[in-house]
């Protein structure tokens, strides 16, 4: 039995689909470092005003000017 399909086709297409999945996978996985790095960030600056900054309402009362 002669066959007469081209082998190396198959195997540049499979390449290209394994190519696109790890492009997609690595776009995902920056995308996601990235986020942790964002939301952690923002955690820091909260929690940096919470702890310097959290008595600041306070002293509204103190500084009204008197009647």
């Amino acid at each position: 039995m002669k066959c007469d399909l081209n082998v190396s086709i198959f195997v540049n297409e499979l390449d290209a689909h394994i190519e696109t999945f790890e492009n997609a996978s690595n776009v995902a996985s920056d995308c996601f470092e990235n986020n942790i790095v964002t939301t952690f960030s923002l955690f820091i600056l909260v929690n940096d005003v919470f702890e310097n900054h959290s008595d600041c309402c306070n002293d509204s009362d103190k500084e009204r000017s008197k009647c």
